[in-house]
């Protein structure tokens, strides 16, 4: 369970989207950090792409709580990965 902590908290998939819009704004200083470029990266996050990651992370949870062997939730969790991708989608 230890390897899927990032998985299952949701603030981890929002800090994710931040700091990439922060890395393409570049700030030089840490005012204009704090007073452009992150209020900024928080608005331009549209509220169903945060609802879309708790319900991943609610997903995910229940498919880990519906496994039945340590194996096979590991081959869910790798394939649970590949469909992370949809979670950014509005």
């Amino acid at each position: 369970m230890r390897q899927l902590w990032h998985q299952l908290n949701p603030i981890e998939y929002v800090w994710g989207c931040v700091k990439r819009i922060v890395s393409e704004e570049s700030p030089y200083n840490t005012n204009v950090l704090k007073e452009e470029v992150l209020p900024k990266a928080f608005s331009m996050l549209p509220p169903q792409v945060i609802k879309n990651f708790f319900s991943y992370v609610r997903k995910t949870e229940e498919e880990y709580r519906n496994q039945g062997s340590e194996e096979s939730s590991s081959q869910n969790m790798e394939i649970e990965s590949s469909n992370e991708e949809s979670i950014y989608e509005a």
